[in-house]
C-alpha cells in the first residue's frame, strides 16, 4: 500500500509519512524534524542534523521523554557519525507505540553539555 502523501519521485513506502518540521540548535548544532511515520505498531522520527563545524555526532545524546519520563528508542539510524558545515546528516527514531501514551506529546532531548528540547505532537495525532 503506497501512502496517500507519496511523492511521485520517491520509491513507495508502506509507512505513511506526514511533513513536521520543527528544529532545536545545541552547542552549535542544530537538529531538525523532516517528517513523522507510522506504521502497524512503530512510530518514526526522521531528523536532519547539521553543524557550524566539524565534529562528531554521539547517539547517546539523543533522548526521548514524555512527561517527564524517559521512553525507550528501539532504533536510532545515522547515516553518518561525523557532521561538518558542508555535509549534515539524517537519521530516524524509531519507536513503539505500545511504550508510548498517544494523548501525551513527545519531547526530543538532545543532551549534550547542555540539554536542547523539541516538542513532537500526541502520537495519536500522527497521520
Amino acid at each position: 500500500k503506497i501512502a496517500e502523501n507519496h511523492d511521485p519521485q520517491e520509491p513507495p513506502s508502506i509507512i505513511r509519512w506526514s511533513t513536521f518540521k520543527q528544529a532545536m540548535r545545541s552547542e552549535g548544532l542544530t537538529l531538525q524534524t523532516t517528517r513523522l511515520g507510522k506504521l502497524e505498531g512503530f512510530l518514526f522520527i526522521e531528523f536532519l542534523v547539521k553543524s557550524d563545524s566539524k565534529c562528531e555526532f554521539r547517539p547517546e545524546s539523543v533522548w526521548l521523554t514524555q512527561n517527564k519520563k524517559i521512553r525507550p528508542i528501539h532504533g536510532l539510524y545515522l547515516s553518518a557519525s561525523e557532521i561538518n558545515e558542508k555535509k549534515p546528516i539524517t537519521g530516524i527514531l524509531q519507536l513503539q507505540s505500545k511504550d508510548l501514551d498517544p494523548t501525551l506529546p513527545l519531547t526530543l532531548e538532545l543532551r549534550r553539555k547542555n540539554t536542547s528540547f523539541l516538542t513532537i505532537k500526541k502520537p495519536r495525532e500522527w497521520k
